[in-house]
């Protein structure tokens, strides 16, 4: 697959899938522009890629501040002309029972992984309809189909982020925009410490038939299929990344 002439905006580019996604979408050739509030996380990125310097934009932004997301938008309209694939990577992930969770950590969970995905499809979604082109990816997850204990929160977003994908592929179907989710399992990324890998890892590896636990760059390619030409009819789907997961 190659992405020359393409344009992404990713957000969660600093780390975890976000950045092994936005990683793969510059080696294959894509102008990136790699969206996260981690400034630090995108200093590195940018680090990492100084021969591609002329194709990665990095731009420090809170996707639950509708004004930042807009700001965000408008940068990458100026510097590239065109936003031809969204992916929304960035997610909150904090493990706490439903007893003990609080108001704040509800809520900030709710903001982070529905209203920051939506805050940017709605934006770059009124640029795509202008082209009556694009391929947006949103962010689901194993947990979100299957529930998960002491993620009462998060499973509860990733639940919403599927229906949320379904409705927008239709409403965006007409202009020739492709909607898709993502769901992966297990992936090694910085959420899972070395404490909860050795507390869980082996019991956890017996439940995926592959054998191995995932990469990032196991779910960027599931990502860039999605977003290739391969894919142009394919439109609110849910892909699973899981190494088998539900056949056990």
């Amino acid at each position: 697959m190659n992405f020359e002439g393409k344009t992404v905006f990713i957000t969660g580019a600093a780390s975890g899938i976000g950045k092994g996604t936005a990683q793969s979408f510059m080696d294959k050739g894509a102008k990136v522009a790699a969206i996260d509030i981690n400034q630090a996380g995108l200093a590195a990125f940018a680090a990492d890629n100084v021969d591609k310097v002329d194709r990665l934009l990095t731009i420090p932004t809170n996707i639950v501040n509708t004004q930042e997301v807009d700001e965000a938008v408008d940068a990458v309209m100026k510097w590239s002309g065109q936003i031809d694939i969204l992916i929304n990577s960035a997610g909150l992930y904090v493990q706490e029972m439903l007893t003990e969770m609080s108001d704040e950590l509800w809520d900030r969970t709710i903001k982070v992984n529905l209203y920051g995905s939506f805050n940017c499809t709605r934006a770059v979604a009124r640029e795509m309809k202008k082209k009556k082109y694009g391929k947006i990816i949103n962010m689901g997850s194993i947990a979100g189909e299957r529930g998960s204990i002491a993620n009462s929160h998060y499973t509860t977003t990733k639940r919403g982020i599927e229906g949320f994908s379904r409705s927008v592929a239709l409403e965006l179907a007409p202009y020739n925009i492709t909607v898709n989710c993502i769901a992966p399992g297990i992936i090694m990324t910085p959420i899972f410490s070395a404490e909860i890998l050795q507390e869980r890892g082996d019991a956890w590896l017996k439940t995926i038939p592959l054998g191995r636990f995932g990469q990032p760059k196991d779910v960027a390619n599931g990502i860039m299929f999605l977003c290739s030409e391969y894919a142009d009819f394919i439109t609110g789907f849910t892909l699973d990344i899981n190494g088998g997961m539900y056949l056990r």
